[in-house]
């Protein structure tokens, strides 16, 4: 295909008939909306490849036309400017994507039964000279949602999640969708480490006691820098403590930026069950989003801060202080609070 393929204008809703469309139409048009909701149509090459795809897909299956189309193609739109040869340029980023594409699952799902649309997007290469790259449309599977029924509260908002890549992702590969299963061995490893910390705080304060009760020179340097490494050690192992506590009463805190790829922010961390009979349990890594009701901007999730001390808040990108939203993880909608 040698031809230059027009590009669409951006939508923020589905442009398919729902499900009189053809399955791949429909496949394409959750792909292109959740890209939208998420604010990641143009983040990179990658995505901006992958919108490409999902328009191109979308507009053509509806006509009956090829939708696979080859690295000439993709390039062409994406970056004509680049010297590279094309399937060097694509191949980098097709392989990125098919790494991150089990992360996109819970919230193309979202996607699908919020606009009455039946199938998913599963991104295919198939081998040639040229190869081409293309969609092929997987039946959503029949399951209800929190928020499949939930109305969209007066000028409010949705939530799309987003899975993120769990800390150590890179040596586990079980982890790259986000999700860790929170079994018996994780629970009694992180019981075991908070313990750990707890006695040892308690071990450097009765030292520092006994050895002050023991010692009658004066008071030197090296004693005072002992004194704030160790209050310095209770400072931290607190908000530990406190973190668990609110991730286990509350079910949902922010991840720390330590345990998130540094490309990513505003993740969350989560305690759920697959169903009702998950005796388990899994721990969540999402990033959830929303596109603002009053100005279209991006929004995303955040701690309360002091004025909304205790919270978890949808916050704008663009005002940040006047465009804040509840966020009710389980229901995924929002209502504005200011």
């Amino acid at each position: 295909m040698n031809d230059r393929l027009v590009q669409s204008q951006t939508v923020l809703g589905p442009s398919v008939d729902g499900l009189s469309s053809p399955p791949l139409a429909q496949a394409a048009e959750v792909l292109w909306t959740f890209l939208v909701e998420t604010r990641q149509e143009h983040k990179n090459h990658s995505f901006e490849v992958l919108g490409v795809l999902a328009r191109w897909t979308r507009d053509r299956a509806c006509k009956g036309l090829s939708t696979a189309f080859t690295a000439s193609n993709l390039k062409a739109e994406v970056a004509p400017e680049t010297s590279k040869e094309p399937s060097g340029w694509l191949s980098p980023l097709w392989r990125g994507l098919a790494e991150l594409e089990s992360q996109w699952q819970e919230g193309l799902e979202a996607v699908a039964r919020r606009h009455g649309l039946a199938y998913l997007p599963r991104l295919i290469k198939d081998q040639g000279n040229p190869a081409h790259y293309r969609l092929e449309p997987m039946p959503l599977l029949e399951r209800t949602s929190p928020d499949d029924s939930v109305p969209l509260p007066s000028g409010g908002i949705r939530y799309t999640p987003e899975a993120v890549a769990a800390p150590a992702a890179w040596l586990i590969s079980t982890m790259k969708s986000g999700v860790v299963r929170w079994t018996l061995g994780l629970r009694r490893t992180v019981a075991a480490g908070i313990i750990a910390l707890t006695l040892l705080a308690i071990v450097g304060v009765a030292a520092t006691f006994t050895l002050g009760l023991r010692i009658t020179r004066p008071l030197a340097f090296g004693d005072l820098v002992s004194l704030l490494a160790l209050a310095s050690f209770v400072a931290i192992l607190i908000p530990i403590h406190r973190f668990f506590d609110d991730l286990f009463d509350l079910r949902i805190v922010m991840a720390p930026d330590v345990l998130t790829p540094l490309a990513q922010t505003n993740v969350t961390l989560e305690v759920r069950k697959r169903s009702p009979e998950d005796d388990v349990g899994e721990l969540a890594f999402v990033r959830y989003s929303a596109l603002c009701a009053k100005c279209d901007g991006s929004v995303a999730i955040f701690a309360g801060g002091n004025d909304l001390s205790g919270r978890l808040v949808g916050r704008c990108r663009r005002s940040g202080r006047e465009h804040v939203y509840t966020f009710d993880h389980v229901l995924r909608v929002g209502s504005p609070l200011r």
